[in-house]
């Protein structure tokens, strides 16, 4: 089932980000050359293929994330209704998937309320209403669902102040502000409350911006570490994923030599240069 999926992952997601790329350069006023020129760079994108291993919400939710945006543009020009909807739809899926596409959410509702602005048009604050009913939904929604079919309450899970309490620590193993395991250690030593968790958090939050500002932590150094380990890597992990993950699948000499350190030094070369 899994390799199915994943299948099904590399072939049809891929296809549907590069077609929304495409269609979305269409929109913001590039010529069918130059959406022809999307497609292409795509094409010589690979880690997005490679990241079908990667079963991690990623790829699905940026597929969702798209169709939202491209959904919303369009209703900015024709205002027709169900596009309010499949926007809605598509980016609580998004998120629903993976929490990073928030990001997408905020920039998304930011959009809508500029536009109203500048096109005075009210019917543009339904969009935003439908958005944000259907973010709840995609919370509530298969909570409940799953609280009815198991009669085991759920409750509210681990406090959001674990991330950015990690977020801001030091970490030995990865670079600065990365995952250390510390939402789920100090969930635990909170009895599993989110309350208690979210009082530890806070406390460990402070102690870290008191660091920072007390000079005891340089906060300049640690901030440019993190943002660099963070986007600075052209291959997005794409080969790491395989290099670290155990497979019960003997690997081919071609493979071997791809996810070896001279090739994957080499293919970031390539992806450097082509990020570029």
């Amino acid at each position: 089932m899994r390799s199915v999926f994943c299948l099904e992952t590399a072939i049809i997601s891929p296809v549907l980000i590069y077609k929304a790329l495409s269609e979305l350069a269409g929109l913001f006023g590039l010529s069918r050359r130059g959406q022809l020129m999307v497609l292409v760079t795509c094409l010589f994108f690979f880690p997005l293929t490679l990241y079908a291993s990667f079963l991690y919400g990623t790829v699905l939710g940026l597929v969702c994330s798209l169709l939202a945006i491209q959904q919303e543009l369009m209703y900015f020009r024709d205002f027709r209704r169900r596009r309010i909807l499949v926007a809605s739809v598509g980016i609580a899926l998004a998120i629903f998937f993976k929490n990073n596409y928030l990001i997408f959410f905020i920039g998304m509702l930011l959009l809508a309320l500029l536009e109203c602005i500048r096109q005075k048009k009210g019917r543009i604050l339904v969009l935003v209403l439908m958005m944000a009913v259907c973010y709840v939904g995609q919370s509530v929604v298969p909570r409940t669902l799953i609280q009815l079919k198991t009669g085991y309450d759920m409750g509210n899970g681990m406090s959001s102040l674990a991330y950015i309490a990690m977020g801001l620590q030091e970490n030995n193993q990865r670079a600065s502000g990365w995952y250390n395991k510390y939402n789920d250690n100090s969930f635990n030593s909170a009895d599993f409350d989110p309350d208690k968790q979210a009082d530890v958090c806070m406390d460990d939050i402070i102690q870290s911006l008191r660091n920072f500002a007390t000079g005891k932590r340089d906060a300049v150094q640690f901030f440019s570490e993190k943002t660099a380990s963070q986007w600075n890597n052209p291959t997005f992990q794409c080969l790491w994923i395989s290099q670290v993950r155990p497979s019960a699948i003997s690997r081919s000499a071609w493979l071997r030599c791809v996810l070896s350190a001279p090739g994957s030094t080499a293919a970031a070369g390539y992806l450097n240069l082509l990020q570029f």
